[in-house]
């Protein structure tokens, strides 16, 4: 008689997408023990809706680095207006990781994305607190997600908006 071996695997995930789909039948099938780090929910992270008008007032002031998800040709608009201490799509984690740099400016920074990969994976930082404006909408919830745990980490302080009610394109609300 062959012993079957306990393997321990350990995953991370900063989405509750493990209970729906696939990803749902494999946890099953594996028996697996959950631990809850005590991260918030995603749907206790509700984004506000903002309008246009509130959008551009954000952008401008900065009373928080600020960072903004939206459409190329958006973002073409925004770079065009020359706010200072802009960045489009940087990977640069010294400037990632404090966002509360002025660099010389009166203006805290401004991050402009126009790609969901800088959505994910990457905890920005700001000892002032960070907004992020989701201007765009995702192809998925688990991106949608993913984009909302970017910021307010680590008891950062933050403030989520988004200008169209719903943040994924096939309508569900996030």
């Amino acid at each position: 008689m062959l012993k079957k071996k306990k393997k321990l695997i350990v995953g991370f995930s900063a989405t509750d997408s493990r209970h729906v789909g696939k990803e749902a039948i494999l946890f099953s099938q594996m028996q697996v023990t959950e631990y809850n780090s005590g991260l918030v929910p995603s749907e206790q992270m509700d984004a506000g809706l903002i309008d246009q008008q509130k959008k551009m007032q954000l952008l401008i002031e900065r009373i928080n680095p600020t960072i903004i998800y939206t459409t190329p040709a958006e973002a073409k608009r925004i770079l065009d207006m020359q706010l200072e201490n802009t960045y489009m799509n940087i990977t640069d984690h010294n400037i990632l990781r404090h966002l509360e740099q002025k660099n010389g400016s009166d203006k805290y920074i401004l991050l402009v994305i126009t790609t969901n990969d800088l959505l994910r994976g990457i905890d920005y930082r700001g000892s002032v607190g960070i907004d992020l404006i989701l201007d765009k909408q995702f192809a998925g919830v688990r991106e949608a997600q993913q984009a909302l745990h970017r910021v307010g980490r680590n008891g950062d302080k933050c403030r989520r908006f988004k200008t169209n009610k719903n943040l994924v394109s096939a309508g569900m609300a996030v």
